[in-house]
């Protein structure tokens, strides 16, 4: 989940890149999801859901029910 995040931006980032010598019909639209996906919080300010926090939220939370059963057994 997390390098789904990761590679979300990095996507993001260079389609961005590419977009400003190759102009298409459907910028605007493309390159506002696009913006969502780079801008923390971006997607919420503007009514939206924020895909890539909540990946980054899942991974977060998935992480800590792997790693806090071990932390706990073995440093409590």
């Amino acid at each position: 989940m997390l390098t789904g995040a990761l590679n979300k931006v990095y996507i993001a980032s260079g389609m961005l890149s590419t977009m400003v010598d190759h102009p298409s019909l459907n910028d605007e639209q493309v390159k506002d999801e696009l913006l969502n996906d780079l801008w923390f919080r971006r997607a919420r300010a503007f009514g939206k859901e924020d895909n890539v926090d909540m990946q980054i939220e899942r991974a977060v939370t998935n992480l800590k029910a792997i790693c806090r059963p071990i932390f706990e057994t073995n440093f409590a």
